[in-house]
């Protein structure tokens, strides 16, 4: 018997072991997936429900931004801003040059050599608050406005605004009156392109922290609204327990998508088994109940009146309501005998019995209608939280879908953005070859050209003994015919 308890010790030890280190292999895992994908997240996705309506809604899921990225913004708005201060120095120079040349009132004045010349209609153009109309005319959108702003807010239920129209600014949110972002007509260089889609990323981004944060509203609203209806049901259930009606009262409740936290905690009633509790922790949850109604016996000290209260109102006033609805007055048994058989007094008696009963089935026909009309108010106030948070919710998706299109429309001007970098770097790379090819060519034509001097300098040399020997020919055949005559 001892060798097999040993034996038997021996394999729940192994076991065990075997379970430890699986289990440190599981806590491995989940710590590396908690770190890739929950941890790097500054904001984790939601997704809101409605009561009675199948609108959900779903929020921007945030990763962390770097250091390095936020540093780089950090830099593109300080440079934006210095030059836009610069341009505006140079409008007001140019202003002030112009007024000062109209205040002469000659039209033979000059201004000075080297001064600016007088603002032109194209600086509109160059202008931060009058470009909007240049940059709507070139991306083919509505003249209301650029990207979103042209579509409204999601209405006073939702709090700010999401006019995206965006005058993206060196704030926080990127929302300010004073635009940083290039006009399209100025976006002529790489190093503004590249700074204009820095700019466009971090308005995205800003965009969507605005969305999430009234989807956190929305949602702390739903709650809200959740704990209103689970007080109510509290009340219908007593009401229909006094009333004797069948009827199941169903509490709302967050599901698992609106509490993204949520994956990261596993409940009792999740569990398909039934939690193994040491028992160290029941002897210490034992001790910390016990010390807990030692202390609450401290201070309660002499509860004589709280416990009559308490009597009062969860014992005989239960008992009274329930029996207000029933009728159960005793009658004696000597006022069931025949009404010859009655005294005076006997029949006084009777009829004050029936009397009151009758005012006892009066009282419970008045409290039963009581506790319906509030049964039915409470049913219609549940509905109409349902209902308006339903109609909340329908806001919130509307601002999802401006929000959408805000978005995708600076993405859309990042990939234009993007695509004309690509083509630029293409065409600068095009160029340096067709460049080469250029020296490549010249080279060559000189080469040619050396060639060329030379075969023709060989070409004169042939040519010149070519007609000496000609002429030598044509001397020896004179000669010739000359010896024969």
């Amino acid at each position: 018997v001892a060798l097999t308890l040993k034996a038997g010790d021996q394999a729940a030890f192994l076991e065990s072991e075997r379970l430890r280190f699986a289990n440190i292999n599981v806590d491995a895992a989940c710590a590396a997936i908690i770190s890739s994908c929950w941890e790097a997240m500054s904001e984790a996705g939601l997704r809101l429900k409605g009561f009675d309506t199948p609108v959900i809604v779903a929020s921007y899921p945030l990763p962390r931004s770097t250091a390095e990225g936020e540093r780089a913004v950090a830099k593109i708005r300080v440079l934006r801003r210095v030059e836009l201060a610069a341009e505006a120095a140079a409008e007001e120079e140019a202003a002030k040059a112009a007024a000062s040349a109209v205040s002469n009132n000659s039209p033979n004045v000059r201004p000075p050599l080297g001064s600016a010349p007088p603002p032109s209609p194209l600086a509109a153009l160059r202008h931060p608050q009058r470009r909007r109309r240049a940059s709507v005319i070139s991306l083919g959108l509505p003249s209301g406005g650029s990207g979103a702003g042209s579509v409204g807010s999601p209405g006073s239920e939702l709090g700010s605004s999401f006019d995206m129209e965006s005058q993206y600014s060196d704030d926080g949110e990127g929302v300010t009156k004073s635009s940083l972002l290039y006009s399209p007509f100025q976006l002529n260089t790489r190093n503004r392109q590249i700074s204009q889609m820095h700019m466009l990323r971090h308005r995205i981004r800003a965009t969507k922290r605005k969305f999430n944060a009234e989807a956190r509203r929305v949602l702390k609203a739903k709650a809200a609204a959740i704990s209103a209806i689970e007080e109510r049901n509290e009340r219908i259930a007593v009401i229909l327990s006094e009333l004797d009606e069948p009827g199941e009262v169903v509490t709302p409740a967050l599901s698992a998508e609106e509490m993204p936290s949520s994956v990261l905690s596993v409940s009792d009633a999740e569990m398909g088994i039934e939690r193994f509790v040491p028992p160290e922790e029941v002897a210490a949850a034992e001790a910390a109940r016990a010390a807990e109604e030692a202390r609450l016996l401290l201070e309660r000290g002499d509860d004589s009146g709280e416990r009559a209260l308490e009597e009062m109102m969860y014992g005989k006033v239960e008992e009274r309501t329930k029996d207000a609805l029933q009728v159960s007055l005793e009658r004696p048994e000597w006022m069931d005998k025949p009404t010859t058989e009655l005294t005076e007094e006997e029949v006084r008696a009777v009829k004050e019995f029936e009397a009151r009963v009758q005012e006892a089935q009066e009282e419970a026909q008045k409290y039963r209608r009581a506790l319906e009309t509030e049964l039915k108010k409470l049913r219609v106030a549940n509905a109409e939280e349902r209902a308006g948070f339903d109609a909340t919710l329908a806001e919130l998706f509307n601002a999802r879908l401006r929000t959408d299109m805000s978005v995708c429309e600076d993405e859309l001007r990042i990939i234009k953005l993007a695509s004309s970098l690509l083509q630029r770097s293409r065409g600068a790379g095009r160029e340096a070859a067709l460049v080469d090819e250029l020296e490549g060519t010249r080279v060559a034509a000189a080469d040619a050209a050396h060639e060329l001097a030379e075969f023709e300098a060989i070409l004169d040399a042939a040519r010149g003994e070519y007609e000496a020997a000609r002429a030598e020919e044509a001397a020896l055949e004179r000669e010739f015919k000359t010896s024969l005559a």
